[in-house]
């Protein structure tokens, strides 16, 4: 299995890959650290799984790049330039925000992924709320993946 993920936070990628390393026999994993980043793969890349962050920068942080503009909303984005490039590729949302806000409005995480399941229903395959005091997210995760993919281990 070919997996990106699309994470700027350097511990949740880390938990990220030892889940996944832990369950399934034979993936690969590519990291991309933003949102320009990660839309670029997706479109010169085949990947059989997306896992995307909802919050990201807009470019990779260096010690010379800010990131430029953060986007809250940056997962729901590359979700809607994967559907204008007809890019069919399984996304699992993981975000560690249960509430997003934008300019005074703020938006839970359930209203979030209920939009996404309504607009993207080709690709959007389910969102986990990860949380690193705990590891239940782990399980959430696998059964996203599990009920997307119809198999288990690989």
């Amino acid at each position: 299995m070919k997996i990106l993920i699309i994470e700027d936070d350097q511990n949740k990628l880390r938990q990220i890959k030892e889940c996944l390393n832990e369950y399934f026999s034979t993936i690969s994993i590519a990291e991309k650290y933003s949102y320009n980043t990660g839309l670029n793969a997706l479109i010169n890349s085949d990947y059989d799984l997306l896992i995307l962050d909802m919050s990201m920068p807009t470019f990779d942080i260096t010690p010379f790049e800010t990131g430029g503009r953060p986007r809250i909303f940056g997962g729901k984005e590359i979700l809607r330039q994967m559907k204008r490039k007809k890019i069919n590729t399984p996304a699992i949302i993981l975000t560690q925000f249960e509430k997003f806000g934008e300019k005074g409005k703020s938006i839970s995480l359930k209203e979030v992924c209920k939009e996404l399941e309504c607009t993207y229903q080709n690709n959007y395959k389910g969102c986990v709320y990860y949380n690193a005091a705990q590891n239940n997210w782990r399980v959430e995760l696998i059964k996203a993946i599990e009920k997307f993919s119809g198999r288990g281990e690989e």
